[in-house]
């Protein structure tokens, strides 16, 4: 093979090759904008409102755990160490007229409210109903995670639980591993459930 024959055959290579710009690869930009300046939009951040299926942990604690112990569904009173399906089967799962129900307690409407609300209409009802002020109760309520699926060019696909109130796209993305290099990053879809 001469010298010119090997040199054509490399350049010939090359126009067969693709790349990835970096400019492709790289998160929020704004092709509009100046590189000198760059404001940053302030979102006003809502609080989470329960909705139907939403499952939620609800701990109860009193200075005495024998008076408590009933309301409470595991022995366990701490969130940490519970897996999803203990959750799932322990948590208390929003049904679609938009209530849970607890032992003692029953029914409690909790569709569409926070969950800052839901620990405070618990707590009230359990010192109007079952104790005193003295018995120093404590409520805990908690999401019991937040489940998406993602699907496409990422790095590990399927659902997903992240055990926190809110979730963003980035992290939703960013959990799964990122995009891969091929993937198109300009068209990505994000289907939300929604009351309606």
């Amino acid at each position: 093979m001469t010298k010119n024959s090997f040199f054509i055959l490399l350049l010939i290579s090359i126009f067969f090759t693709s790349c990835i710009p970096v400019k492709d690869l790289t998160y929020l930009q704004d092709k509009n904008s100046s590189s000198e300046q760059t404001n940053i939009a302030v979102v006003e951040s809502k609080p989470y409102r329960l909705q139907v299926n939403d499952v939620i942990s609800i701990n109860i604690k009193a200075i005495d755990p024998k008076l408590v112990s009933i309301f409470n569904t595991t022995e366990s009173n701490t969130t940490a160490g519970r897996t999803e399906s203990t959750l799932y089967f322990d948590g208390f799962t929003v049904d679609d007229h938009g209530n849970i129900r607890m032992p003692i307690l029953g029914e409690i409407n909790v569709i569409g409210y926070t969950l800052e609300e839901v620990r405070v209409n618990i707590e009230k009802k359990l010192l109007e109903e079952h104790f005193k002020s003295e018995a120093n109760i404590f409520v805990t309520v908690k999401l019991a995670g937040f489940r998406y699926t993602i699907n496409g060019e990422v790095g590990n696909t399927g659902t997903k639980t992240l055990f926190q109130e809110r979730v963003n796209i980035m992290e939703a993305i960013a959990n799964s591993g990122d995009i891969t290099t091929v993937g198109n990053r300009k068209a990505v879809t994000v289907i939300r459930q929604t009351p309606t």
